[in-house]
């Protein structure tokens, strides 16, 4: 459960905090982001307290956990304003090989919903609420969704793709990557809004994201921009810009039932 003012609690302690436990699992090489899913993630608690208790180390996900899993997952974004989920539909999405990375996404999830009223209710600061009705509105479709936090935005190769790339790079990378096309607005801030339920903040450094949605003006897409700043926010430009802190983020996506 989240706190009063809408941020998210800690593993522990408050974020920004050190104790010893976070300094001894710092040891061992794992960091706050990691440690936070103790208590978000009932599937990682499973396996902690089996290490603790010496009844055996779950290895891979089965079906319920997976469910059980996602079902928590999204009770938090339903407390922050997005419509309740049926459980039936998540136990529809499962596969088998399915872990953390595998993100149910429920269908009709807008800008203006995710933008306007759940980001601000997580905590997570936004910038001038602009949800730029000029670009295509590009509803989230049912299915599941692959999207490791830990290389959210991350560069691949020594020179540092996705970043500094136009619209066609930025394609080519994203198909590099096992993706369809590059993400849509929507699909981006819905994962962001899945990692601040889960580890309390977008682990994004900061920069633009290029997103796969049309631009009125032709030539032009929409783009989501994040810094530690400003916070969250929506722009467009034009699909020849090219710049150092431009990235993209691969459309991973399989609809229900395909």
């Amino acid at each position: 459960m989240s706190p009063q003012d809408g941020s998210v609690l800690r593993a522990f302690g408050n974020a920004g905090q050190v104790n010893d436990i976070d300094l001894a699992l710092g040891r061992v090489g794992i960091n706050p982001n990691q440690s936070q899913l103790i208590i978000t993630s009932p599937f990682i608690a499973r396996r902690i307290a089996g290490v603790l208790t010496g009844s055996g180390v779950i290895v891979s996900m089965t079906k319920n956990d997976w469910i059980e899993n996602e079902l928590a997952e999204l009770a938090g974004l339903t407390e922050w304003g997005m419509p309740e989920v049926d459980p039936d539909r998540v136990a529809k999405a499962w596969e088998e090989g399915y872990g953390l990375s595998q993100l149910y996404m429920p269908a009709g999830l807008g800008r203006e919903l995710m933008f306007l009223k759940m980001m601000p209710a997580s905590g997570t600061k936004c910038y001038d609420k602009d949800i730029i009705p000029s670009a295509e509105m590009l509803p989230t479709e049912e299915g599941v969704f692959t999207c490791d936090f830990n290389r959210m935005i991350a560069p691949t190769d020594k020179d540092h793709c996705p970043f500094n790339l136009d619209h066609a790079g930025h394609f080519v990378w994203c198909k590099e990557q096992g993706g369809s096309d590059l993400a849509s607005g929507e699909e981006f801030t819905y994962c962001g809004l899945r990692a601040v339920r889960r580890i309390g903040f977008i682990p994004y450094m900061g920069g633009w994201c290029r997103c796969r949605n049309r631009h009125e003006s032709g030539g032009s897409r929409l783009h989501v921009v994040f810094d530690a700043v400003d916070g969250f926010d929506f722009s467009y430009g034009s699909d020849g810009y090219r710049c150092w802190d431009f990235g993209a983020f691969p459309r991973k996506f399989k609809a229900l039932g395909a």
